[in-house]
């Protein structure tokens, strides 16, 4: 199944790959779709979308303070801080405890996603 445009515009965007995002950035992205194209029937407003989530960098501790880069869900997607109110409640995920053990990568068929580099997320993303 082809990702929609606003699905191929977020790692264009942000300069990850789609598998730099973190498991609950995927629902947000299409719950936001949804609530554009559902409830407020407009496409997916991309100044919207910049005013209500930013990305942030998600990193593993190691030991002893020191914190690890992940190449799987490196980029999280989130509501910016005292937006909420101005969003839909969601409720996502609160643990996703070992799914970095059976995350897969889908072919790219259309091209329209960023190629699979095996990208790791270092920073945060600035925008």
């Amino acid at each position: 199944m082809p990702a929609s445009r606003f699905m191929r515009a977020l790692p264009h965007y942000y300069a990850v790959e789609l598998h730099n995002f973190n498991p609950n950035s995927i629902p947000q992205a299409a719950i936001f779709v949804a609530i554009c194209e559902g409830y407020l029937g407009i496409a997916p407003h991309w100044d919207l979308w910049l005013h209500l989530f930013q990305a942030d960098s998600f990193t593993r501790s190691l030991e002893k303070g020191v914190r690890q880069a992940v190449r799987a869900g490196g980029c999280m997607l989130q509501l910016r801080q005292g937006r909420s109110k101005l969003y839909v409640p969601a409720k996502l995920t609160s643990s996703n405890k070992g799914w970095h053990d059976g995350w897969f990568y889908l072919r790219n068929d259309d091209g329209g996603l960023p190629m699979y580099t095996g990208k790791v997320v270092t920073e945060r993303p600035e925008f």
